[in-house]
């Protein structure tokens, strides 16, 4: 134990791994613990996973990982605390209330995306997803607009959200005033991936109407996952391959049609060989008109000959 806190690094590299091994006491383990998470900020690949499985395997034994992970996630170095909050769900005991909270003030509050979206999954991993379905329905239920779209961009896809009150104001959402809540309301059912009747009534409405074309196209986006095989959504993605003035509607309507397996040419084809067969009638009848002009030009010229030679 006396190389943890003299000789080389490699020395104590070596006896850290060894005590972490050998030793159940929290008070030795306390300065192999601490190597382990210095390798963990700064080794090499190697040993960052060398270090990572030791504290994994050590948390069965003590709460002592629990706890200095825990400590983690107030470090000033947003790569500890990400670190903390994906080494979390792998630690054999469940983490306590006050962690909990912890992860809860990161997915509200940490200002690096990555970190948010690893708190969220901690808390859904741990069993601790109710304390943002909690959060979530309160914002939703009760927060202005802006709340409303920051609580839809800092959860959507994070957890499976399976609370049902939550699951009915999303739904509702996708009518709001805001085209930003109604985007984003769009997008998170999407990752959630829960079909419903609403859902099957609104898309095609929503995919086709809505005035601003960031909604359109993510109505056509979600559909795939929404409304896969539902023949009035798939009617209106072909629709807008041709009727959608804005490329990112069309390109979505193409990319969902695509992931049900069908083909948005196939429409196309058939459009193409309609507007060569109208093309073809144009000329036709502009022929034929062109004849009977004609005609009856020759016909008055006729009357007016006859009429001059009496």
């Amino acid at each position: 134990m006396a190389q943890l806190g003299v000789g080389n690094l490699q020395d104590q590299w070596i006896a850290a791994q060894t005590l972490t091994i050998i030793s159940s006491n929290a008070k030795h383990l306390m300065p192999a613990v601490n190597l382990l998470f210095q390798k963990l900020s700064v080794a090499k690949s190697a040993d960052q996973q060398r270090a990572r499985d030791l504290l994994i395997t050590t948390s069965d034994k003590t709460h002592l990982v629990n706890v200095m992970t825990g400590e983690q996630l107030n470090s000033q170095s947003g790569q500890d605390r990400l670190m903390a909050c994906e080494l979390l769900p792998c630690l054999h005991r469940p983490i306590n209330k006050d962690i909990a909270n912890k992860l809860v003030c990161l997915l509200w509050h940490d200002s690096l995306p990555a970190i948010r979206r690893a708190a969220g999954q901690s808390l859904g991993t741990t069993g601790h997803g109710m304390l943002v379905h909690d959060e979530l329905r309160s914002h939703l239920l009760h927060g202005n607009e802006q709340e409303k779209v920051d609580s839809l961009q800092k959860t959507a896809g994070l957890l499976k959200l399976t609370n049902e009150e939550v699951l009915i104001k999303l739904r509702s959402l996708i009518t709001d005033s805001s085209d930003e809540v109604k985007r984003l309301s769009l997008q998170a059912l999407g990752m959630i991936g829960v079909r419903h009747q609403k859902l099957l009534d609104h898309l095609p409405w929503a995919a086709r109407f809505e005035r601003h074309f960031e909604v359109r196209a993510q109505a056509c986006h979600v559909s795939s996952s929404l409304c896969a095989g539902y023949q009035p959504m798939i009617q209106v993605l072909k629709d807008l391959l041709i009727a959608d003035d804005c490329e990112e509607v069309r390109r979505e309507a193409r990319e969902a049609l695509i992931r049900m397996d069908l083909d948005p040419e196939a429409d196309w084809k058939a459009l193409a060989q309609l507007r060569g067969e109208l093309a073809e009638l144009s000329t036709k009848e502009s022929v034929i008109q062109e004849a009977l002009a004609m005609d009856r030009r020759l016909r008055g010229n006729s009357t007016r000959i006859r009429i001059s030679k009496k």
